[in-house]
């Protein structure tokens, strides 16, 4: 279990963490520079839908994670138009279920892009609507390890949402979603780990 603490925005980049004794404020961060999210942001490993039974309502997406490999559960669900993505990290899917590696130690925002990257993609999978996962989208919750790091994922999320296509969020841009970031109090299951990414969406009926 992970104890949370709210983050809410303040103005700008200025952010409000809940957390009892601590510093209210956290600084600016240094601007994050845009651009196009390119293969090496993302997971290559392509994953798989599995439908258990012809007449279950439920289709599953599964990626080759280790973390799904070692706990036994499924990247992606879609039951209806509904589709829910489990929480996703930029763990390197090539990497064995005994000792998962984390893509790009140390850089929020380069972990977020691959752990939305690879959100967007199970939608896109679970919905069949290839390139167009971000009009589905309808809530994405954030979980960052260092609230430092808050500016830089939230500038990374608009960069790959906002506008409607990734690379084009723009300062101010509106998101067509519902978003929650949350600090976790005493990190992830690795160090190494700093962003982890849910992600709902709705989708027209099949």
């Amino acid at each position: 279990m992970r104890l949370l603490a709210p983050l809410e925005p303040v103005c700008g980049c200025l952010w409000k963490i809940n957390l009892p004794g601590r510093i209210k404020q956290a600084q600016h961060a240094r601007p994050v520079k845009k651009r196009l999210l390119t293969s090496k942001d993302t997971m290559a490993s392509p994953g798989k839908l599995i439908k258990p039974h012809p007449t279950s309502s439920k289709t599953f997406y599964q990626t080759p994670s280790p973390y799904e490999r070692r706990i036994g559960y499924y990247r992606g669900v879609r039951h209806g138009n509904h589709i829910f993505i489990s929480g996703t990290t930029a763990v390197d899917q090539t990497s064995p279920p005994s000792a998962p590696q984390i893509l790009h130690p140390g850089d929020a925002a380069a972990q977020m892009r691959v752990a939305l990257g690879e959100c967007l993609r199970a939608v896109e999978e679970l919905s069949g609507n290839k390139g167009r996962a971000e009009e589905s989208v309808v809530r994405v919750r954030m979980y960052v390890s260092r609230k430092e790091d808050a500016p830089a994922v939230m500038e990374a999320y608009r960069e790959m949402l906002g506008s409607g296509r990734p690379g084009r969020g723009q300062e101010g841009d509106q998101v067509c979603a519902a978003a929650t970031l949350i600090v976790v109090q005493n990190g992830f299951v690795s160090d190494d780990m700093l962003v982890e990414v849910e992600v709902d969406a709705i989708v027209d009926e099949q």
